[in-house]
């Protein structure tokens, strides 16, 4: 059995021990950052694993296997694009890991700065389009749901879609009044980050900069990013008020999507996706993802 059907087969056994309505129970993650981590083992060693539906890879942690003193099998040179630029990196194959409940081995890993040593994994598309995941951010618990058990084109309260170019969710929003698409993203810390163009083209810099500057953690490498204070925000059917926003600095380039190719193919980018919506903004709600059709629906918590 392949590793990724493991995980699902795990997952589906518990759907189907726990109730006939195809729904699992909540499990509890912990928020660090803004990061869903739930735990994990590998090689015997306990740490925790980031869910991120703005990764199309999974990747293990260099801080983790350098602490730790760890070897693994090598695979072929690709290159991974992050936020501020691509990197080229060596794929990690055959890891020894135990997630809800299954002991599987991963391989195709991409080794990447993820955070503190405790954390392991990064797992993106390559997991998550194979469920409907309910994230309940205030409550600090997911769980899984089957496909045949809810129809989201139905209950979808967000204009979504699936990014031509790579896949990843992306979401219709209004900011200040302006419409634009921005890749959800559950592995972003911040709240919204924009194109530079974007800003700059509705005079948001003139208007909402806080004079204030922070520096933005990618994938690959870490860059300085310009803050606003958007007053409106509108968010499917709930608009908020006094949203942080990142702008990358003058001369630096967003890079909305994390994305991995062979070595020597070129790497397109959607000209729809203007910037990427997270956890300052996800916080508020309970999101219900279909990661495999693109589509999602957002509500308050439950009491």
């Amino acid at each position: 059995m392949k590793p990724l059907q493991k995980i699902i087969f795990s997952i589906a056994t518990l759907i189907s021990s726990v109730t006939f309505a195809g729904v699992t129970d909540w499990v509890e993650f912990n928020l660090s950052s803004g990061h869903i981590k739930i735990p994990s083992v590998i090689e015997g060693i306990d740490g925790f694993t980031i869910i991120d539906s703005g990764a199309s890879i999974n990747g293990i942690n260099k801080a983790f296997i350098n602490l730790n003193n760890l070897t693994f099998e090598e695979g072929l040179p690709i290159y991974v694009r992050g936020v501020h630029g691509k990197e080229k990196v060596k794929l990690i194959n055959n890891v020894k890991v135990k997630i809800f409940g299954a002991d599987i081995k991963l391989s195709q890993l991409i080794r990447t700065n993820i955070g503190r040593k405790e954390t392991q994994l990064l797992l993106g598309a390559p997991f998550l389009e194979k469920f409907i995941v309910q994230l309940d951010y205030p409550n600090s618990r997911l769980r899984f749901i089957t496909r045949n058990s809810i129809d989201l084109r139905k209950s979808k309260n967000l204009i979504t879609k699936r990014d031509e170019s790579t896949g990843l969710p992306i979401v219709k929003v209004e900011i200040d009044g302006v419409l634009s698409w921005l890749l959800l993203d559950t592995g972003s810390s911040g709240g919204l980050y924009l194109e530079r163009n974007i800003a700059k083209k509705n005079g948001w810099l003139e208007k909402y900069s806080t004079n204030e500057d922070i520096l933005i953690k990618g994938i690959t490498r870490t860059k300085v990013a310009n803050q606003l204070q958007l007053p409106i925000f509108t968010f499917g059917p709930f608009k908020l008020e006094d949203v942080p926003a990142y702008v990358p600095e003058d001369g630096a380039k967003l890079q909305i999507t994390r994305r991995v190719v062979n070595t020597g193919t070129r790497i397109s980018q959607s000209k729809k996706v203007q910037g990427i919506l997270g956890y300052d903004i996800l916080k508020h709600f309970v999101i219900t993802l279909d990661y495999k059709n693109g589509l999602v629906h957002v509500a308050p918590p439950e009491n």
